[in-house]
């Protein structure tokens, strides 16, 4: 997921989920931070409450509710669905879901969920008693999918769309280092079938709305279906904003339910699983919310209008925290307006990290906004990105020095505040950290986890 959405009202929805999300991006467990967050979704590193749009960024970042929570471990649960095909659920920020085929001819997984599940995942796998994974088949490329790949790629062959194979190596993807095992041995453009444990299994591109790397995969014997990230259990979808189209979700799914045979069981890459009909009715939901949207842009209506008047108040059901209504309004208004896709500013703030340090990365930002303003994707998930990957890293200072950044150019941003906070807290520095987490709280007064913090700090002085 790994994994977007939206909104600038919903920032804090964001800490807590993916980086929905939606570009696409990645959401990290910040294990060197101490986190009171709850999960979040596909792909950032987890804010306050990740709002879906967020990273995927609409990076589809993924996520849940605002409660203040001690952050769970990462884990992994594998339940039997019918026949040689078992669902699993892996957690690290937030929760995403998979298929597995273990039978007579070994194990085929669908999508391996996250780096820091992998170890687990493959434990449990090889409980089953199946023999070793075999095949890995990805259905897009976001990181909550594919974050596991390094796990089995040295003995499983890993199969997806053309676009993942370049798209592990580039762009915003290049800070997860993927070795060489866990890229795509095999990759296809349109259908491919496979015949498995007694059965086959059709694998159908569907690229243009979340991603341009989706991919169903259809196992027909067993009448279950994985679709990835274009389902989400009913609820309003994230999208890649760098490479995805909110607009297009309503086709892109009509064409998924043309593959879909009677009685299937769909599992959604997030959310509950449903049944054929109620993915039809999420079709007609998705092309409706559609409508409603690109009428009001073509009567001359803004976002913050639409927003306001609730144009999709008959359809509010389906927003969460993950994606709200507003989100998915704001998501609709991008798509419609959404030009050529811009490059990713990931891979060249990486090199010029690499190969010049903290300042050569912020002189690099600098000078491709002044420079490239329309050939790079500016969006104040870039920085977070960036500053959340050396978190990861252990390399506080050089992070601090990103969110700062980051603050000067979005300081209307909480989740900024609250992320410099927590490296203040980490560093020993707790009255610099109090002085962010405050402005954070002031941003967004419903962000609980700064809140958390400040009495935190309070208590220890």
């Amino acid at each position: 997921m790994p994994a977007s959405g939206v909104g600038p009202a919903r920032v804090q929805e964001l800490q807590n989920r993916e980086p929905k999300a939606f570009l696409g991006a990645r959401r990290s467990t910040m294990a060197p931070l101490e986190r009171t967050r709850l999960p979040g979704r596909n792909g950032l590193p987890a804010p306050h409450r990740a709002t879906a749009v967020g990273i995927v960024v609409l990076i589809s970042l993924a996520g849940i509710v605002p409660v203040a929570i001690a952050a769970e471990p990462p884990a992994v649960e594998i339940t039997h669905l019918k026949g040689p095909l078992y669902k699993v659920t892996a957690r690290a920020d937030y929760e995403v879901n998979f298929v597995a085929s273990a039978g007579k001819d070994g194990v085929l997984l669908v999508d391996t969920g996250f780096k820091q599940t992998a170890g687990e995942l493959k434990e449990k796998l090889a409980a089953l008693g199946k023999g070793p994974v075999r095949y890995v088949v990805n259905t897009h490329a976001h990181v909550d999918h594919t974050g596991g790949n390094g796990a089995f790629g040295k003995d499983a062959v890993v199969i997806a769309h053309d676009v993942v194979r370049q798209a592990l190596q580039h762009g915003r993807y290049i800070i997860e280092e993927y070795p060489d095992d866990a890229l795509p041995d095999i990759t296809f453009k349109d259908n491919l079938t496979l015949y498995f444990n007694g059965e086959e299994i059709r694998l159908v591109a569907l690229p243009g709305s979340h991603s341009d790397s989706d991919i169903i995969v259809v196992f027909t014997g067993s009448r279950v279906a994985y679709l990835g990230d274009l389902a989400y259990g009913g609820k309003f979808p994230s999208v890649d904003l760098r490479c995805g189209d909110s607009t297009r979700y309503a086709e892109v799914v009509r064409k998924a339910i043309g593959y879909l045979p009677r009685g299937v069981t769909i599992v959604s890459g997030h959310g509950g699983d449903s049944r054929r009909e109620e993915f039809v009715q999420y079709q007609h939901m998705l092309q409706e919310t559609t409508a409603i949207v690109l009428k009001g842009l073509a009567a001359g209506k803004t976002l913050s209008e639409m927003q306001k008047d609730k144009v999709l108040r008959d359809w509010e059901s389906h927003g969460d925290l993950y994606v709200t209504t507003d989100e998915w309004i704001e998501g609709l208004v991008l798509g419609a307006r959404r030009g050529p896709a811009k490059a990713s500013l990931i891979e060249p703030l990486y090199h010029a990290y690499t190969d010049r340090g903290i300042e050569g990365a912020v002189d690099t930002y600098h000078e491709l906004k002044k420079k490239s303003p329309d050939t790079y994707l500016f969006h104040r998930f870039v920085l977070y990105m960036f500053g959340s990957w050396l978190v990861e890293k252990h390399r506080l200072d050089d992070a601090a020095r990103v969110f700062e950044t980051n603050i000067e150019e979005y300081p209307g941003f909480s989740s900024n505040h609250e992320m410099l906070g927590e490296i203040f807290m980490k560093m020993g520095k707790n009255d610099k950290a109090l002085e962010s987490f405050t402005r954070a709280l002031e941003l967004d007064p419903e962000n609980e986890a700064a809140a958390g913090m400040i009495r935190k700090i309070q208590e220890e002085r």
